[in-house]
C-alpha cells in the first residue's frame, strides 16, 4: 500500500473514532473496545466510509428521537464546552 493511502484511510479511521465518540457522548455510554477495533481493522475505505455513515445516522436519528420526546438534554461536559468555544 502507498504511503498516501496509508495517510487516506488513517484520515478515514480519525473521521469514524470522531463520530463514534460523538454518538457515546451524546448517548451517555461508554465507548466499546469491539467497535475500536473493527475500525482499527478495516482496511477497506468504502467500507470505513460506511461505517462512519451507519454512525452519524444512529446519531441523528438519537438526536431526533431526543428532539420528539423533548427530553432536556445533559448538562455540557468539559470537552463539549471547550469544543463549543473554539468552535
Amino acid at each position: 500500500m502507498k504511503k498516501t493511502d496509508e495517510n487516506v484511510l488513517s484520515y478515514m479511521r480519525n473521521d469514524a473514532y470522531y463520530a463514534y465518540l460523538e454518538l457515546c457522548n451524546a448517548t451517555c455510554k461508554v465507548p466499546e473496545k469491539l467497535v475500536y477495533e473493527a475500525i482499527r481493522e478495516e482496511a477497506i475505505g468504502e467500507n470505513l466510509d460506511r461505517i462512519t455513515s451507519i454512525i452519524e445516522s444512529q446519531h441523528g436519528e438519537y438526536e431526533r428521537e431526543m428532539d420528539k420526546l423533548k427530553i432536556p438534554q445533559p448538562p455540557l461536559t468539559f470537552l463539549q464546552k471547550l469544543k463549543k468555544f473554539f468552535n
